[in-house]
């Protein structure tokens, strides 16, 4: 599983480091290593045991301890440990190029574009460029006429020529399935700020994309976090960046 290939990655940097902080907010999750690094991923709201058995108990761990949390059949726990993973990873800026995701979707009127997860501020822009939308989403979406139910999936993502996929299903486990059933598509993104920005984990899959963050100044971001702050309260406090594995 790709959760496991990043966990590997990451285990050896992992031994060396503590947990600051740990802030599980409303919209986005964060953790601070001792270094300063701070990493993110989305928080399932949605899907929260109520109530957690995590309060108290995250801070002053060992980073690796974690990180193992990704592995986890909980989503809260899985959650934060896919935001410590991302805390750990440190891509070279060589790898990497800023900017939004749009400037590096290749979509015309010949394609028909799956989204799993609904990026509500990219879906314009997709709509505008695409020939067909489906829009993935376990719960129902109202006003959003491209809505499909996650259940079908399996039958309409192998009819999509591009794929933009939320990368909350690194927490939630089902990227490994997704990209199953995109084995047609041109271009597969893997977007969001729960992006893990790993070049060797993900150019051994069908992704072309990965567009995530940089996180600038962690103090203010987790602000940001524990008042319930999601993307667009981000501001100067992460920079959006990209890895291009592969224009098929």
């Amino acid at each position: 599983m790709i959760v496991d290939e990043l966990i590997s990655q990451v285990k050896d940097a992992a031994k060396k480091r503590l947990a600051v902080d740990v802030r599980i907010g409303l919209k986005y999750t964060g953790v601070v290593l001792d270094d300063g690094s701070c990493g993110l991923a989305a928080t399932p709201t949605h899907e929260l045991p109520h109530p957690s058995k995590y309060p108290g108990n995250l801070r002053n761990q060992g980073a690796g301890e974690l990180v193992d949390l990704a592995r986890s059949t909980e989503i809260l726990p899985s959650t934060v440990g896919v935001a410590a993973i991302n805390a750990l990873l440190k891509p070279e800026n060589t790898e990497t190029v800023p900017g939004d995701i749009t400037k590096h979707l290749r979509i015309s009127k010949k394609d028909t574009v799956g989204m799993v997860g609904a990026f509500m501020p990219l879906m314009p822009w997709v709509r505008n460029r695409a020939g067909k939308l489906f829009v993935f989403e376990r719960y129902p979406l109202q006003g959003v006429k491209e809505y499909q139910p996650d259940w079908t999936e399996p039958l309409l993502l192998p009819q999509c020529s591009v794929a933009i996929i939320s990368a909350t299903s690194i927490a939630n486990k089902t990227i490994d399935s997704l990209l199953t059933y995109l084995r047609g598509a041109h271009m597969v993104a893997l977007a969001g700020a729960t992006t893990p920005l790993s070049l060797s984990v993900f150019k051994k899959t069908r992704i072309n994309i990965l567009s995530g963050i940089r996180v600038m100044d962690p103090c203010k971001l987790l602000e940001v976090v524990s008042q319930g702050g999601g993307a667009r309260d981000f501001a100067d406090s992460v920079t959006k960046v990209n890895i291009i594995l592969d224009q098929r």
